[in-house]
């Protein structure tokens, strides 16, 4: 079906298991099919499968020609939502952290942050997520992971996240399947320590972004999107 556009979800072959789906055709995905080169392995749903084949049995175990980045959005779609709900090409998205909670152990992996699928909002799917290295971040007896979103998407897309050691991370989710960072800055430790715990993180109307740390200080950056490059923090 080259030309047709077609909604595609990355999905691990145990959500099936979990929801005790039962094919009407063909077979479900095996474990090994949800390993990377395994991308262009579908299932189709029974509307696209009337859709495209008007039921026919020969749709299933064929080519169909789905190519490289089929599914994916496009660049210019915006991912506008509130509190962490996104709808891009008629899908519902969240936006999810994990905590770290730990002082005297370094969790691995560092809490992070997901992206899930709430099309359906008692089946939700996670799909993606965001990650940040923690050399040169992470110290024993100090927090390294995320903590805290700020809780509105902006409209160019951009999730600001507080990160404790890591600082405040700028990560643009304008295509959910691949989320980027687009900038970052971690700020001054004003507790004597050598690294910050930034536990908080906030977005005015002016596009200020607004930290403050767990220990002691508040830091005030402007986000200025650099033109060909990665936008920067500036400390105020």
């Amino acid at each position: 079906f080259s030309g047709t556009g077609v909604s595609v979800t990355p999905l691990r072959p145990s959500l099936f298991r979990m929801l005790r789906a039962t094919p009407l055709r063909g077979r479900l995905f095996r474990e090994d099919e949800g390993e990377i080169g395994h991308e262009r392995e579908v299932i189709l749903s029974y509307a696209l499968w009337q859709q495209l084949f008007s039921g026919e049995e020969t749709a299933v175990g064929r080519d169909l020609g789905v190519a490289p980045g089929d599914g994916e959005p496009s660049p210019d779609v915006l991912a506008r939502g509130l509190e962490g709900r996104v709808l891009i090409r008629d899908r519902r998205f969240a936006v999810v952290t994990d905590e770290d909670v730990t002082d005297e152990v370094l969790e691995d992996p560092p809490a992070f942050m997901w992206i899930l699928d709430i099309t359906h909002e008692t089946r939700p799917v996670p799909i993606a997520t965001y990650q940040v290295a923690p050399a040169g971040l992470a110290r024993p007896g100090r927090r390294f992971g995320a903590h805290q979103p700020w809780e509105h998407i902006r409209e160019d897309n951009i999730v600001f996240l507080a990160w404790f050691s890591g600082g405040i991370r700028a990560v643009d989710i304008s295509n959910p399947y691949s989320p980027k960072e687009v900038g970052y800055y971690v700020p001054r430790s004003m507790d004597g320590r050598e690294i910050p715990q930034t536990n908080d993180v906030f977005v005015d109307e002016r596009g200020l972004v607004f930290a403050i740390d767990r220990s002691r200080g508040l830091t005030v950056l402007e986000f200025e999107p650099r033109a060909g490059g990665r936008p920067e923090g500036r400390s105020r």
